[in-house]
């Protein structure tokens, strides 16, 4: 009975995990380059050791994230994460790329 549910589970992490870094791009959570510290909203430009900050999660690492989870709902078959995917890559205005007509059917 738990090795059936193994792979539901499985496919919720990476739904969760994909979601929690399309979360961080869009709120734009800012880290220092220096001391790794996250920026707060009232904060200056620079942190407070005079480092500069960067976005946490860049928008090419992202892209490549959401459609590196697109090949393994298109390959395992996973129906709910594909519909994620999906989604999030409209959103952000991301092409789909063919599947050569391959789609993922429960």
């Amino acid at each position: 009975m738990l090795s059936s549910m193994q792979p539901r589970v499985r496919a919720l992490d990476v739904i969760y995990l994909s979601t929690y870094r399309t979360t961080q791009f869009c709120l734009l959570v800012f880290q220092c380059r220096k001391c790794r510290g996250i920026k707060e909203l009232n904060m200056p430009i620079t942190c407070s050791c005079a480092g500069q900050f960067r976005t946490l999660t860049g928008c090419d690492d992202l892209s490549q994230l959401v459609k590196t989870f697109r090949g393994i709902a298109l390959h395992y078959k996973m129906q709910l994460l594909l519909e994620v995917v999906q989604w999030t890559m409209t959103m952000n205005g991301w092409a789909t790329e063919d599947d050569g007509g391959e789609q993922a059917r429960s």
